[in-house]
Formats: C-alpha cells, sequence, structure tokens
C-alpha cells in the first residue's frame, strides 16, 4: 500500500530558510564587483551570477550552455585552454588568468579568473568553480601608461636621458631604462638593484652622488650631480625629485644624461679658448648681470672674488678715454640695433696698468618675441700685438724725424764743405795773381791752410761720429797728467777766446788727482768739444773750465769721480732747444748752423764718448744768462810709468823735442807715395827739414831698390794704399828679407783695427793724412832716435 508522504512543519521551515540564504547569496554576488561561475569539463557554462552580463553582454540565461571558449580573443585560447590544465593538474591555481575576451560594444574587455576543479564521488572530473572580474579599466589604464612610458623613453633617447625610478628609498629595488644598461656595463637584468648600479660607477663619485641625495632629503637642495662610470670613466648627470606616496613610502623619479662628448667638447674649447688667450662672458641685459671666466681675469691679475657681477663693475675696469665708445656699442648690442659688436679698448689689471683687449659679441634673440634675452661673446687679449703697433708707428716717426735731420745735416754738410772748398779754390787761385804783394799772397794762403783745417775738422767729426754708431771706437787707458791736459786745452781755446774780446777761465780744485789713467786723446775732444762750444756761442763775457773730483769708495782713495764743468755767459737756449743738443746731425735749430756755423756733430760725439769712458753729462741753459755742461768720468789714480809704447805718435814727437839737435839732416829717407801731389809735399817738408829724399812710386819699386839694388836707407815712409804692391805687402816683404830700417805708415785710413794692421804688417809706427810738416818732421826725428836707441841697447847687451 502506497504511503503518502506528509512534509512536516519542521521541513518546510528549513526549506525557508534555505530559500531565503539563497536568495540572500544571490543579491550579494549581484551586488558584488565580482562574478560567480562554474563549467563543466567541457568548458560550458553551468553557473553564472548577475555580474557577468556586464563583461559578456548578455543576461545569465543566454550564456549558460555556452562554452567559455567562445567568448575568447582568437589569440588568447590557447593560454586559457593551458590555464585549465594547469587547474587540473595541480588542484589550486597559483595564479589568477588575465585573459582578453571578444570585443563588446566596439572595444576589447579583459576578464581575470580565479578557480579551482570539482570532482564527482567516482573522482572523475565534474567542473571547475571560482570567481571572476571585469578588469578592463585597470588594463586600459595600464595600457595608457605603457604607451605614455614608451613615448617618455623614446623622448628621453632622443634627448640623451635615461628614466629612473626608485619606488622606496628604504629598498635596494630600482627600475632604469634598459638604454642605460650598457652605458654601466651591466646587462639589463642587473638594472633592478640600487647596490649593483652604485658599483657601476666611479668610486671617488660615489660620496659625492650620497651627499647631494641627503642635501635634497634634508633640505630641498636641487638633486643635481655629475658621476663617471667605473667602466670607462664616461660623464653622466643625474637629476632627480623626491616625493612622498600616499602609502608613506619615500620615493624618487628623475633621469639620467650622458654628458661625456659635451664635457670633452667643453674642454677642448677652454683649451683652444685659453691657447689663444681668450675668455667667454655673458651679460644679461635685463638684469645688467653678468658672468665672466674667471681663468681670463686671472691673467689680468684678479681673484675669483674679484671677478665683476654686474655689467657697470666691467665698465669701471675700462680706460675713461675707451669708456664711453665701449658703452655705447655694448648697449647698441643689448637692445638689439645691431647684432655684433666689435672693439679694441683697454682694461685696468689688478696693479693698476692697462692692458688692451678685443671683445667680440653677439645678441641671442628670443625664438617668438625676438627680444634681446643675452650677450655672449668672446675677450681676447691683443695687448702685444698693439704695443707692437705702438711701437712701430713710434719708431716710424723716429725714422722720419731721423731721415729730416739727416737730409738737413746734409744740406749743413754741403754748406759747411762747399764754404771752406770755395775759400780753398778761390784764395788758390788769388795766391797766383803776379800783382800780388808777398803779405797779400801769405793773407790768401793762410786762408787757404785755415779753410782746409776747418775742412779737416769736419771730416774727423763725421769719422768719429761713424765710428761711435758702428762700435768701433777703440779707447786706451794710459796715465794722464789731467792738470797738463787741462791746461793745453785753456790754452788753445784761450786764443780764440781773445779774438773775441771774452775770457778763458781754469779753476782746478786741490782735490784734483795730478795723474789719473784714462784715454788723453779722447778726454781731449771732449773737453775741447765743450769749450769750444761754449766761446763760439759767447760774445761776451767769459768761458770757465772748472775740474773736481769726489771720492765714490770711502776705502779706496785711489778711486773716484773727476766732474768737469764747463759754463759761459753766452746767449744760452730755450728748454726746446737743450732737449735735443746731444742729438746727432743736430743743432738748436738751422738758424744756428747760419749763424754760427758747425757741423751740429759735436755735442753728439761728446756724449757718446763720456758714456764710452763710463761717464755721463748734463746740460742746463737759460736764455740771455748762458749755459753750462758737467761731465762727470769715474777715475783711478795712476802712478808714473816708463816709456809708452814705440807708436805712440806724441811720445815720438816729444822725444825729438828733447834732442841735442834738431831737424833731419843727413838722413837719407825713402818716400813710397803714389800720388804726385803728395810725394811732391811730403818730400818737400822732409828737403826743407835737412833730410835727402829718394822717390818711389810704389810698394813693388820701393822694395826692388832696397833688395835688388841693395840701397840703404835711415827711415822708410810708406803709404798702404798702392798700386801694384801695396804697403802692407812690401812692408812685410821687407821685413821677411831681413830688412830692420824703421819703417813709418802713413795712410789715409783712420778707422779701428788700421793701426793694428799696420804694426802687424812690420811699420815701427803709424800717422794718419793729412799731416803737416812739424808733425811728420818731428814724428820721423822722433822714430829715427828711438830706432838708434833700440840698437844700442842691443849692441850693449849683445857685448
Amino acid at each position: 500500500m502506497d504511503e503518502t508522504r506528509t512534509e512536516s512543519p519542521c521541513d518546510i521551515a528549513e526549506f525557508e530558510r534555505l530559500r531565503r540564504s539563497e536568495t540572500r547569496l544571490l543579491d550579494i554576488t549581484s551586488a558584488a564587483a565580482e562574478f560567480f561561475w562554474e563549467i563543466d569539463a567541457d568548458g560550458r557554462f553551468t553557473f553564472l551570477t548577475k555580474p557577468v552580463e556586464a563583461l559578456f553582454g548578455k543576461p545569465v540565461e543566454r550564456l549558460l550552455g555556452k562554452n567559455l571558449i567562445d567568448f575568447i580573443a582568437d589569440d588568447e585560447v590557447l593560454r586559457v585552454v593551458a590555464w585549465f590544465e594547469d587547474l587540473s593538474a595541480s588542484a589550486v591555481s597559483d595564479r589568477d588568468l588575465e585573459v582578453r575576451v571578444l570585443p563588446m560594444h566596439g572595444h576589447s574587455s579583459w576578464l581575470r579568473l580565479a578557480g579551482r576543479p570539482f570532482h564527482r564521488e567516482d573522482g572523475n572530473l565534474e567542473g571547475y568553480r571560482g570567481t571572476g572580474r571585469d578588469i578592463t579599466e585597470r588594463k586600459q589604464s595600464e595600457l595608457e601608461r605603457e604607451v605614455l612610458r614608451r613615448r617618455l623613453d623614446r623622448a628621453l633617447r632622443a634627448t640623451r636621458d635615461g628614466l629612473f625610478e626608485w619606488p622606496d628609498l628604504t629598498r635596494d629595488e630600482i627600475c632604469l631604462a634598459p638604454s642605460l644598461a650598457a652605458d654601466f656595463g651591466l646587462r639589463v637584468r642587473q638594472c633592478h638593484h640600487v647596490s649593483t648600479i652604485l658599483a657601476a660607477i666611479e668610486r671617488a663619485d660615489r660620496p659625492r652622488l650620497r651627499a647631494s641625495l641627503r642635501a635634497h632629503l634634508d633640505r630641498g637642495e636641487p638633486f643635481d650631480v655629475e658621476f663617471r662610470t667605473a667602466k670607462d670613466a664616461r660623464v653622466f648627470v643625474v637629476r632627480g625629485e623626491a616625493n612622498r606616496e600616499p602609502c608613506g613610502t619615500l620615493s624618487l623619479v628623475g633621469t639620467v644624461r650622458d654628458v661625456t662628448l659635451q664635457r670633452r667638447e667643453s674642454q677642448l674649447l677652454r683649451m683652444a679658448v685659453q691657447a689663444a688667450k681668450q675668455g667667454f662672458f655673458e651679460v644679461d641685459p635685463r638684469s645688467d648681470r653678468c658672468v665672466f671666466d674667471t681663468g681670463w681675469f686671472a691673467k689680468l691679475g684678479y681673484a675669483h672674488d674679484q671677478v665683476p657681477i654686474l655689467y657697470e663693475s666691467w665698465q669701471a675696469l675700462i680706460y675713461i678715454e675707451d669708456r664711453e665708445r665701449t658703452d655705447a656699442g655694448m648697449r647698441a648690442c643689448a637692445e638689439g640695433e645691431v647684432e655684433s659688436f666689435d672693439a679694441e679698448y683697454r682694461v685696468r689689471q689688478q696693479d693698476g696698468s692697462f692692458r688692451w683687449v678685443r671683445t667680440v659679441a653677439e645678441c641671442i634673440r628670443d625664438a617668438t618675441t625676438r627680444e634681446v634675452v643675452r650677450v655672449i661673446g668672446l675677450h681676447q687679449d691683443v695687448d702685444a700685438r698693439r704695443r707692437a703697433v705702438e711701437e712701430l708707428a713710434t719708431a716710424k716717426r723716429a725714422a722720419e724725424l731721423a731721415s729730416l735731420a739727416k737730409s738737413e745735416f746734409l744740406a749743413n754738410m754741403s754748406h759747411e764743405i762747399r764754404t771752406p772748398m770755395t775759400a780753398i779754390l778761390g784764395f788758390a787761385d788769388l795766391a797766383f795773381d803776379e800783382e800780388s804783394t808777398i803779405e797779400e799772397r801769405r793773407e790768401r794762403l793762410e786762408t787757404v791752410r785755415r779753410n782746409g783745417q776747418h775742412l779737416l775738422a769736419i771730416l774727423g767729426d763725421i769719422l768719429d761720429l761713424s765710428k761711435i754708431e758702428a762700435g768701433k771706437l777703440e779707447l786706451e787707458h794710459v796715465t794722464v797728467d789731467i792738470k797738463a791736459l787741462l791746461e793745453e786745452v785753456r790754452t788753445s781755446m784761450a786764443i780764440r777766446a781773445e779774438g773775441k774780446g771774452i775770457d778763458c777761465k781754469l779753476v782746478i780744485a786741490n782735490d784734483v788727482p795730478e795723474l789719473i789713467s784714462s784715454d788723453p786723446m779722447r778726454l781731449r775732444q771732449i773737453l775741447l768739444n765743450l769749450v769750444g762750444n761754449a766761446v763760439k756761442f759767447t760774445n761776451e763775457g767769459s768761458v770757465t773750465l772748472e775740474a773736481s773730483a769726489r771720492s765714490i769708495d770711502a776705502m779706496d782713495a785711489c778711486r773716484g769721480d773727476l766732474v768737469l764743468r764747463v759754463s759761459d755767459t753766452g746767449c744760452g737756449m730755450e728748454p726746446e732747444q737743450l732737449a735735443k743738443v746731444f742729438q746727432p746731425f743736430t743743432q738748436a735749430d738751422t738758424s744756428t748752423t747760419r749763424e754760427y756755423g758747425g757741423s751740429g756733430l759735436g755735442l753728439t760725439i761728446c756724449r757718446r764718448l763720456v758714456e764710452l769712458l763710463g761717464g755721463r753729462v748734463e746740460a742746463s741753459s737759460q736764455v740771455g744768462s748762458g749755459s753750462e755742461f758737467v761731465v762727470t768720468l769715474p777715475i783711478t789714480r795712476a802712478a808714473r810709468t816708463s816709456a809708452p809704447r814705440p807708436d805712440d805718435v806724441r811720445r815720438l814727437a816729444e822725444l825729438a823735442a828733447n834732442a841735442d839737435h834738431q831737424g833731419l839732416e843727413g838722413l837719407e829717407f825713402l818716400l813710397a807715395e803714389d800720388g804726385e801731389d803728395n810725394r811732391r809735399l811730403l818730400s818737400h817738408f822732409l828737403r826743407r827739414a835737412g833730410a835727402i829724399v829718394t822717390l818711389a812710386h810704389d810698394g813693388q819699386e820701393a822694395y826692388d831698390r832696397i833688395i835688388e839694388h841693395g840701397e840703404t836707407y835711415d827711415l822708410i815712409i810708406m803709404d798702404m794704399q798702392m798700386p801694384r804692391m801695396d804697403g802692407y805687402v812690401a812692408t812685410s816683404s821687407l821685413r821677411a828679407a831681413g830688412v830692420t830700417t824703421p819703417i813709418l805708415a802713413l795712410t789715409a785710413h783712420a778707422m779701428r783695427g788700421d793701426a793694428e794692421r799696420c804694426l802687424a804688417a812690420g811699420c815701427d809706427a803709424y800717422a794718419t793724412k793729412p799731416i803737416g810738416a812739424k808733425k811728420l818732421t818731428a814724428l820721423c826725428q822722433g822714430l829715427w832716435l828711438q830706432h838708434g836707441a833700440d840698437q844700442a841697447s842691443i849692441k850693449s847687451r849683445v857685448s
């Protein structure tokens, strides 16, 4: 019999409770962001909750029984199959599956699945259960961020920058752009650890990196620092900014730039600029602030803290005469009136001196507004070039003045030479006038002689100056009776002074030594020049020569200074005339030459001789009151010595003057001279003195008379410049043949070395043309007497 089952009130109550629980669970799952799913072993949906409808765009009823693969994008199917197989094998998923589903509403969606398998009582796989979530928004955000990141990476690569992110400064993990791995000598997978990257940096630069980061974190200073890589010392600049994340961690984001090439180019540029003696500068026209190359300013002597930082401070260093011009040019460039500036001017150095500088600058404009935002340029040291140009200009002016002076000198010389030559030739013609008396002829011949001596003095001045200018003037240091020399000068000038009605005085102080060591001929020349000038320019009053001495060494009374003072009461000079009185080829002015005559060389020669003797000469003058010349010479006291050199002309003349007899009576002379007039003149001088003279027209004839014909003579006078055989060859040939007859060299050559050359050839003495009768006679007599004394000494030594 069938029994009808009746539900008890308890069962009804339990059912109601279960229904309410299911409804509550469905409401919760429908409200949740995630959905629940269940599929069978073949992949068909057997259970889905409401949120899935938004993802697939269909109600749950239409999705049940559908296969999951039908909703997955084709390129993602294999990943889904592999994930479910992995679930079957492990029973527990160690990872979620994120997969792209087929486009709904025109765009792709993303699904994240998490699940596990479930089985029947017999152990066979029944299906899979789990949760799902629509992650489309997150995926799109990630994709957008990845797109932005890639764009940023491309931009950074274009600017040679690499991006890095240090998400937590307390951890070792870091994210560094892969492009920087090779630069640091690392593999890409090694660029995720701060310690690894730090080890790739030059050890010496690591403390600076840490200090800069600490300053950035503690005091907010910019994190901007250079470092070198340990691998190849490439130079990088890292810049970053720290941020506090919402979770409380401190992160650092920034860029790394390779600046190796720029630094090397900058170094090469600095080297090039330094080699070219140039310096950079930059001016901001809006603030007038300047940035200068401190290294260039160091060359001007300024320390680092003395380099100007304002435009007006720089202008203050410019020479005042150049300042207005320079400022106008720079401001025109800064205001955009001109595109460039180029000027040379003087800048004050730290020691107060000024240096020439060239500045070249250009204005830099804003690309949009065209407003001048900077003026940049270079300073170049052009001091050496400018000074060379100035020196060249000065030398050119001096050369032009010298050329003018020499032209005036040549005009003066023409006048000075032609004037006595006119008198010589004119009065020589008058001497032949048969109607003239003996007295008139004597006066005319005296005029010829006087003008000849004047012409000889002019030629002597020119010769002396040329020797001094060429450095060929030779000085001697012998014992000089200075008081006798001073008296000799006074006596020789007194005749000229008396002729003008003026006094010529000599004052010698007691401290002037009697004997000094010096060059008597040059001392005499200096004094005759100064005293002669004083007499020339004084028409009334007096000329005074004073001599005094002063010791310069208290421990050595033998050394001191000789002070020679020549003063007159003449016409005096203007300051402008006095300033050039010692210049060569110059007198006070051209009117001086016309009024007083002269070559304008005397004082120049005088000063040069004083300087050669180690002294100095000074002049002072006042118009209408006269002039004063003071010569100061270093001197050394000297003692009397034995007889001087055998070629000393004055000594030979003195020897003749002190002889018991006068003249050359009975002596036989051989005169070798190629000039007919000179032969006649010199032979006349000698015959009038009593000598017997034989003539030879050249050195060969003189040699033949003595060697070939056996003729003997008491003395030979040899001209040194002759045809066929000159005097040098003839003399040396005679000496080589054993001839000991004294030979006097007589020549027109009077340059340095001529006397030595004559003596080296075998001559016993040397004299220059022209020569007077008295001097020639005395010289020959002295040379004969000296030769006789020498022969007697030899005979006594032999016997």
